[in-house]
């Protein structure tokens, strides 16, 4: 009687054979070298635009070399990224400076806007959609700056990189309790807290 166990041992031996041969397909083609008349361009971020038409429509650049001077816009991360998708090279170089920018509302009846900012040392301006909101001088690694209300997105900005955040709407503002003995402790922290708009 023929065993089932040979059929399906050879079955094994066949899709292990073929998985070697397709991991040194894949090897094969991540260590090759870039085909004959590849070139490498170099652009600035500043001006990718034309760089990346060329890389798109013709076959002869295998990689391209981008000196950050300036933060590519998002269609132009996303081309970059399709590019290296479809096995062009993206390399990238450049001093960026670190620019970092989140908005939180302070848990005040006031509700404003504290906005902390990471930063190397300088000057860094911040404007809303209504215009400059102020300059800050980033120490330590940062910066922080509270602000009644803003418009819009708020934006930190050094030379040509810049930073956004989204200030979160402000929450409704709740009764509070103050449980305490009758004294003048808590007659002060009553008057505090109604000075504060609580």
């Amino acid at each position: 009687m023929p065993s089932h166990v040979e059929p399906r041992r050879a079955g094994e031996w066949g899709l292990r054979g073929a998985l070697v041969l397709l991991l040194a397909v894949a090897l094969w083609r991540a260590i090759r070298e870039q085909p004959a008349g590849a070139e490498t361009r170099r652009a600035r971020a500043s001006a990718l635009a034309r760089t990346l038409d060329d890389a798109t429509r013709g076959d002869r650049i295998g990689a391209l070399d981008v000196a950050v001077d300036a933060m590519p816009s998002p269609v132009e991360r996303d081309w970059l990224a399709a590019l290296r998708r479809a096995g062009v090279a993206v390399r990238w170089s450049g001093a960026v400076p670190t620019l970092a920018l989140t908005a939180e509302r302070v848990r005040e009846p006031a509700a404003p806007l504290r906005l902390l900012l990471a930063a190397d040392t300088g000057a860094v301006s911040l404007s809303d959609s209504a215009g400059t909101l102020d300059t800050l001088r980033a120490s330590a690694g940062g910066a922080m700056l509270e602000a009644p209300e803003v418009v819009g997105a708020v934006r930190a900005r050094r030379g040509s990189f810049a930073a956004t955040a989204a200030p979160p709407s402000p929450t409704d503002r709740r009764a509070v309790l103050v449980l305490g003995r009758a004294s003048w402790e808590s007659r002060f922290v009553l008057a505090a807290l109604s000075e504060a708009g609580w």
